[in-house]
């Protein structure tokens, strides 16, 4: 979808795109992993669906890039090491000696695997708790509304699609990344049934905790809830659930994934955690930063390093030599809410590894495409959430960026006001480093679990936040029909040696054989 600058949507509201921020997303949707003027990508052959967490640790390890730039060079082979050398002694995967379990990504700096999800929940878990005075006053005050209003109609979209199927079953959710709870409302809403909540920064879980209970005192009818601290890339949640049996109807996360990508075994504990206890007809929503996006302005900056008063980024490796699956870290700054290591996360990968746990993404899209798609039905919704700023303000008010800031409501307005015979109007706006923000950091993405799943490209209102939808594929389906008892993650993916018992191992080749022959298995399905 080409975006075409200064479209407008209603007269109060309008694209707010202008030719420094508009940056063509489709060219990214023709099966490429990162992309600018010099393109890497993954060759389909060497990451193909493995039939095991193991061959897909071997693949990974021994990676083939290509360069594109204008025709094919000449490729080359680009090593990642894996995590630790533990996990390639039970795995029976080698690719080089690991020394100290450190992870290795080529020409970026080695930093311990340890180490980053410690400063990721120092970080959060030393965020200050701020008043409703002090973030209207933020610089940064619409763009996190306008990030809220991207979640609440995910989350609306979704549950109504399970209730469209079956109507009144009460809904059980998994919020994996909870951080201090910014979503509790947001499923006291969709009038769930119950929320598990689980974050790494364990100051941020009790505070969620808090805020939980404050809100059940105000609300009469409100969804049960349990809190689990924990690292979400590395432990098995589904031990630390009250009930391990529960099945999940939405698993959402939101700007939390790409935590994960500082390893292959880290992303697949994670899309594991995801997807182990969702129902078949459900949903694993979320968003995470644009990798495409950030990559494409790193290079058109001078340094890799590009930004505005209201955020920074900084790419924390050296780019000469390609961009690594994992462990691709970068520095990322947004006013008052982050100030930590982040990592790239190469989509096409990702749709790669959700595939391993029985997902299919459904739908995925920019934020301002995902503003295009639901502004209309949900335009209520951006009016109470308060998603843009009154251009001209009132006397009254300020606005809350720079006045340079706001050069193309003043364009449009002048436009405007020569068709209206010079009667004075007002539009909702934002200011124009929010809306960099805004368009150039998430993709909402959609995945799940049933029968006619499939994977659909789309984007929203950010160049950098992708929101997605991911759902199970038919031979998941089929096979966990057939064989009942034995969780979706295994029927999926297989397990590893010792996680099930004897039996269920010989059920697993079983399953194998019905992704190649699923007629084999279908034969003796009692359904």
């Amino acid at each position: 979808m080409n975006i075409k600058q200064a479209r407008v949507a209603s007269p109060w509201l309008f694209n707010l795109f202008k030719d420094s921020c508009v940056y063509d997303l489709k060219e990214y949707e023709c099966g490429l992993s990162m992309m600018s003027k010099r393109i890497l990508y993954v060759d389909e052959d060497q990451l193909s669906l493995a039939p095991s967490a193991c061959e897909l640790q071997k693949m990974v390890t021994k990676m083939n890039y290509s360069v594109k730039e204008r025709g094919m060079k000449k490729p080359r082979q680009i090593l990642l090491r894996m995590a630790s050398s533990e996990a390639a002694e039970k795995n029976k995967c080698s690719s080089r000696d690991n020394e100290d379990n450190e992870n290795y990504t080529p020409d970026a700096k080695k930093f311990k695997s340890e180490e980053h999800p410690n400063i990721v929940a120092a970080h959060y878990n030393h965020l200050e708790e701020k008043g409703l005075k002090e973030r209207f006053n933020s610089p940064i005050f619409y763009l996190r509304n306008f990030n809220n209003w991207v979640k609440s109609v995910l989350i609306q979209e979704y549950t109504d699609k399970i209730r469209e199927k079956d109507y009144g079953r009460p809904l059980k959710v998994l919020d994996v990344c909870c951080g201090k709870g910014g979503d509790l409302s947001k499923w006291e809403k969709a009038r769930v049934e119950k929320v598990i909540f689980a974050d790494i920064a364990e100051v941020s879980v009790q505070q969620c905790r808090n805020r939980y209970e404050d809100l059940r005192r105000r609300c009469r009818h409100l969804y049960s809830a349990e809190f689990i601290a924990a690292d979400c890339s590395k432990e098995t949640l589904r031990d630390k659930y009250s009930d391990p049996s529960i099945n999940f109807d939405i698993v959402s996360c939101q700007f939390g994934l790409h935590y994960s990508f500082e390893s292959l075994s880290q992303a697949q504990r994670m899309l594991k955690n995801i997807s182990e206890c969702l129902r078949p007809d459900g949903y694993f929503i979320g968003t995470i930063p644009n990798a495409y996006e950030i990559v494409a302005r790193s290079q058109r900056s001078v340094n890799g390093e590009f930004g505005n008063r209201v955020y920074n980024i900084k790419l924390l490796f050296d780019t000469k030599d390609g961009y690594p699956l994992f462990g691709a870290k970068y520095d990322f700054h947004l006013e008052g809410v982050v100030d930590c290591p982040e990592f790239l996360v190469n989509f096409e990968l990702l749709i790669k590894l959700a595939a391993e746990v029985g997902l299919q993404l459904v739908y995925r899209a920019s934020f301002a495409e995902y503003f295009n798609d639901f502004h209309k039905k949900y335009k209520q919704l951006l009016e109470r959430i308060i998603c843009f700023e009154t251009f001209p303000p009132p006397p009254s008010r300020k606005l809350i960026g720079e006045d340079i800031e706001y050069e193309h409501a003043r364009e449009y307005l002048q436009k405007k006001e020569k068709t209206n015979d010079n009667e004075r109007v007002s539009i909702g706006t934002m200011g124009q480093n929010e809306w960099e923000v805004a368009t150039g950091h998430a993709l909402a993405v959609a995945a799940d679990r049933v029968a006619s799943a499939r994977w659909a490209a789309a984007a929203t209102a950010a160049p950098w936040t992708i929101p997605f939808l991911v759902v199970p594929t038919p031979e998941v389906l089929e096979c966990h029909r057939a064989v009942s008892g034995l969780r979706l993650l295994e029927v999926a993916t297989g397990v590893d040696e010792g996680e099930v018992e004897e039996s269920e191992v010989k059920v697993e080749a079983k399953v194998e054989a019905a992704v190649e022959a699923k007629a084999a298995i279908c034969s003796n399905d009692p359904c």
